[in-house]
């Protein structure tokens, strides 16, 4: 659906954002990066917290921690210092699995259990 998307709509932000979270889903993690950073590009100033997540996690999966960490700290103020605060509960999974990859290299503290017990 996320290619389809793009061949749609090319210039929207949103459909590179749905191509990042299908390429996610499928763990194309180098995908996922290309992806997200095309929307946050179409998108300017105005971020998206799905860029900024999808984004940190693939670069997580692909080892790259510190920069999967800087993205992920700046999508951190939507959460609002806990998971339990994530406001689209899509991207709950994809928080969870974030934060375990990047564990202790995590500034901003995150309340344990997540959403799950």
């Amino acid at each position: 659906h996320g290619q389809r998307a793009v061949e749609l709509a090319p210039d929207s932000a949103n459909s590179w954002n749905t191509l990042a979270f299908a390429y996610l889903t499928a763990r194309r993690f180098g995908d996922v990066a290309a992806a997200a950073e095309r929307a946050m590009e179409l998108r300017g100033h105005d971020l998206d917290v799905g860029d900024q997540v999808a984004l940190a996690h693939a670069l997580a999966e692909l080892g790259e921690i510190d920069a999967a960490r800087i993205w992920f700290e700046r999508a951190s103020p939507w959460f609002d210092g806990s998971v339990d605060q994530v406001l689209d509960v899509r991207l709950e999974p994809f928080v969870e699995r974030t934060v375990e990859l990047l564990g202790d290299t995590l500034v901003v503290p995150f309340e344990r259990p997540l959403w799950r017990s």
